[in-house]
C-alpha cells in the first residue's frame, strides 16, 4: 500500500504539468513567435503571386477567357454539382430558358419551344401552347476559370458558368453553358425535331457539295447550292444580334472540315480597331432518340465541351 502512494503522487503531479502545458504552453510560443517577428518587415517580388478578380463578363472578355482552354490547357474548376432538380434555383433555370428562347428568335440556334396542347381563348380561337422543359433539368454544374489579366500581369481574373442539361429522353435533349450572372449563352446541343430537320438538310447539302467534278482538270469540285443560304444568314445575323456584335461574316461548310460553318463577329473595343469572335456550328455527332442535333459555341470552348464534357 505504501509503494502505491508514490505512484499515485507522481501520475497526479504529471497530470497537472501536462494539463497546464497543454493550457498556457501555445499561448507562451505564439506571443514569443510574434515578439520575435514584431517590427519586422520583409518584401517579397510581385511576380511570386497573383490578386484574383471577378471578370467583367463582358462577351470580348468572356472569349478570351475561353481561349486559354486550348492555348494554355487550363481546365475549368468544378465548384458545384446538382443532380437533385429540386436543388437547381427556379431563378437560374428560368434565366437559362429565357435566354435560349431569345437566342431561337434571334436564329442562332434552333426552336427550342416544344408544342404542347392546344389552348382555346377567350374568343375563342386555339393556340399552340409550349412546355417548360426547365422542369425535366438532369443536373446543373458550376465552374469557375481563372485566366490571366491584360490589365496587370499580376492579376488573375475568374469566369463563373453554369453547365446545365435538359432532356425529357424523347422529344428533346438541351444543354447549355451559360454565364453565371448574366446568363448568357456562350455553347449550347440542341437535339429535337426542329434541329433534327435542319442537321439532316445540312448534310444533304454537304453530300451535294462533294459530288461535282471539274470538267478541266478532272478533281472534284465543291459547287453551292441556295438551299442553306437563308438558314446561314440567320445564324450569321442571329449571332450578331444575341451577342451585341457590330458586324458578321459567315463562312460556309464548303471550306470547313467537320462544321457547318462559322459565323465571324466584329466588335468595337477601340477607336479604329476591332475584336473578333468566332463562334462554330456543328451537327452533333451523337444522335439522340429519333433526332440528329445541332450544336454552337465559341470556337475555342466548344471543342472542350465536346470533347471532354
Amino acid at each position: 500500500m505504501r509503494k502505491k502512494i508514490p505512484i499515485f503522487w507522481f501520475c497526479l503531479v504529471g497530470t497537472i504539468f501536462l494539463t497546464v502545458g497543454v493550457i498556457f504552453l501555445p499561448r507562451y510560443l505564439s506571443r514569443s513567435l510574434d515578439y520575435r517577428r514584431m517590427n519586422y518587415m520583409e518584401i517579397s517580388n510581385r511576380t511570386d503571386f497573383s490578386f484574383l478578380k471577378p471578370a467583367s463578363n463582358d462577351v470580348v472578355e468572356v472569349a478570351r477567357a475561353f481561349q486559354y482552354l486550348n492555348t494554355t490547357g487550363e481546365e475549368p474548376v468544378l465548384l458545384l454539382s446538382l443532380e437533385d432538380p429540386d436543388q437547381i434555383s427556379k431563378d437560374l433555370l428560368a434565366a437559362v430558358y429565357e435566354q435560349s428562347m431569345i437566342m431561337s428568335e434571334c436564329g442562332a440556334i434552333p426552336w427550342t419551344g416544344i408544342n404542347d396542347d392546344l389552348v382555346e381563348t377567350e374568343d375563342g380561337y386555339f393556340i399552340p401552347s409550349y412546355y417548360n422543359w426547365t422542369e425535366d433539368v438532369t443536373f446543373a454544374r458550376s465552374y469557375s476559370l481563372t485566366y490571366e489579366s491584360l490589365e496587370d500581369p499580376n492579376k488573375k481574373e475568374m469566369l463563373n458558368f453554369w453547365y446545365l442539361n435538359f432532356s425529357d429522353g424523347k422529344r428533346f435533349d438541351y444543354t447549355f453553358i451559360a454565364n453565371a450572372i448574366t446568363y448568357q449563352i456562350y455553347y449550347a446541343k440542341i437535339y429535337n425535331e426542329s434541329a433534327s430537320y435542319m442537321a439532316t438538310a445540312y448534310q444533304m447539302e454537304h453530300e451535294m457539295f462533294s459530288v461535282g467534278t471539274d470538267a478541266v482538270s478532272g478533281k472534284s469540285s465543291i459547287k453551292s447550292e441556295e438551299y442553306t443560304d437563308s438558314v446561314t444568314d440567320t445564324f450569321s445575323v442571329g449571332c450578331e444580334n444575341y451577342y451585341g456584335a457590330i458586324g458578321s461574316t459567315y463562312v460556309g461548310q464548303n471550306t470547313l472540315y467537320n462544321k457547318i460553318g462559322i459565323a465571324i463577329l466584329y466588335f468595337d473595343k477601340k477607336p479604329e480597331s476591332t475584336q473578333n469572335i468566332y463562334v462554330e456550328k456543328r451537327i452533333a455527332l451523337e444522335p439522340f432518340s429519333d433526332y440528329l442535333g445541332i450544336s454552337i459555341g465559341f470556337q475555342d470552348l466548344i471543342r472542350w465541351a465536346e470533347e471532354l464534357l
